[in-house]
């Protein structure tokens, strides 16, 4: 189905999931993951507490911009 038809929430928490080097931790919060939320809940609250959009559609590049001004931390 995620390649054929759509990558949806679950294909990207699967490949989060099971490759290596994938999300699961924060580190998905720093670019652009194609699903709703990032890994790092701290910093996926900050983010979407000033947009929205992040949580409830997609996690895009201008979320990911957000997450290195919100958190410098995870994303230097």
């Amino acid at each position: 189905y995620c390649c054929d038809t759509a990558w949806d929430t679950i294909c990207a928490n699967a490949a989060n999931a099971n490759c290596e080097g994938g999300g699961g931790g924060g580190d998905d919060c720093c670019v652009a993951n194609g699903s709703p939320g990032c890994g790092d809940a701290a910093c996926q609250s900050a983010v979407c507490a000033v947009d929205p959009f992040c949580c409830s559609t997609a996690w895009d590049d201008l979320c990911a911009d957000e997450a290195g001004q919100y958190c410098p931390e995870l994303c230097p």
